[in-house]
């Protein structure tokens, strides 16, 4: 299984491109035949390229100012990353 780098990356490219079809199905009420592939494509490729491993180099930041697993620990991680 990925790693927590790889699988920011992965979750954040298929997010983006989820997020992006909702928007564009839901929201702009395009239907499938107006649906515009290429934007989702590049929504994905930038979840994939630029903010998956940014938020997963953050998190490993986060990891190693704030080792732990504990319910005060996560908050304080919370509060860092706001």
């Amino acid at each position: 299984a990925p790693q927590l780098p790889e699988r920011a990356v992965l979750v954040a490219g298929a997010l983006m491109g989820a997020g992006d079809v909702i928007a564009q199905q839901l929201v702009e009420r395009r239907g499938l035949h107006g649906h515009h592939g290429p934007r989702t494509l590049k929504m994905m490729t930038i979840g994939f390229c630029f903010v998956g491993p940014v938020v997963g180099g953050w998190y490993r930041i986060l990891d190693q100012l704030i080792p732990g697993t504990t319910k005060v620990v996560a908050v304080k991680k919370m509060v860092l990353d706001q």
